[in-house]
């Protein structure tokens, strides 16, 4: 086993995005302009040569058109999502949903991976070894005020800080399995996350390395509508095998 907490982008309490951390020191350069709000719909392509870009801001539609280049940069889902619009990726895919083929690469969308993990729950017999409650009533007022005084308290902390990574057989040379803990429950009240009255704690078993590989592609020609994600887990012998060990690690450790 190793035990680390987790790294996380925070100073002095506050959680650090690409947008405070970079955009925010560059806003006055007389070369950068930001739209905030601003949804790309498709890339402006002349040939097989993109040339700009075309997206919705304030409810009108604008063109921006790059002398020299265009860097899509729209995520691990927003990215197939634009070049599917502007007839890059599978012909097939493409000509589902009506789109003109403009480059065939049927690669875009593909290969997607992410952690699989099963979620454990205990409840404890008795009050005030969970966090629970910290983040509602009073108890939200008091810690809010902990926070914008001194930057501190669990609001200045993300999910599960405490992690421990280890193998799943004596056959595996590096960790392949991390135990994310975290120290209060979780729920969700009309589609929005809160923390729990309840005492009690998770850990989340999480596959460190998963072989499985699911797909992001267009489901509607419509750019304001959401993309279908297949995530296709555990579709691997050694994703399950991990997954299950996993599990039987953390039973282990709460014994």
């Amino acid at each position: 086993y190793g035990v680390a907490m987790a790294q996380q982008t925070i100073r002095r309490g506050i959680r650090q995005s690409v947008a405070n951390t970079y955009l925010a020191a560059a806003r006055g350069r007389p070369n950068l302009t930001l739209r905030p709000g601003a949804e790309a719909t498709s890339l402006i392509m002349e040939g097989r040569r993109c040339v700009g870009l075309r997206f919705r801001c304030d409810g009108t539609m604008h063109e921006a058109r790059a002398r020299r280049e265009v860097i899509v940069s729209a995520g691990a889902i927003g990215s197939p999502k634009l070049l599917e619009l502007s007839g890059i990726g599978n012909p097939d895919v493409l000509r589902a949903h009506g789109i003109p083929v403009v480059h065939a690469l049927p690669g875009v969308g593909e290969n997607l991976r992410d952690h699989f993990g099963a979620t454990l729950k205990w409840t404890f017999n008795r009050r005030g070894i969970s966090l629970a409650g910290r983040g509602r009533g009073i108890r939200l007022l008091v810690e809010a005020a902990r926070y914008a005084l001194f930057r501190t308290g669990f609001i200045s902390q993300g999910m599960a800080t405490m992690r421990v990574f280890t193998r799943s057989s004596d056959l595996v040379e590096q960790a392949d399995i991390a135990l994310l803990a975290n120290p209060f429950f979780v729920e969700i009240v009309d589609g929005k996350r809160r923390m729990s009255n309840e005492h009690g704690f998770f850990i989340y078993a999480q596959v460190q390395r998963p072989e499985s590989r699911g797909s992001i592609h267009i489901a509607s020609p419509d750019p304001f509508a959401d993309p279908a994600i297949s995530y296709r887990f555990l579709t691997t012998e050694n994703d399950r095998r991990v997954a299950v060990a996993a599990v039987r690690q953390i039973g282990r450790a709460h014994v």
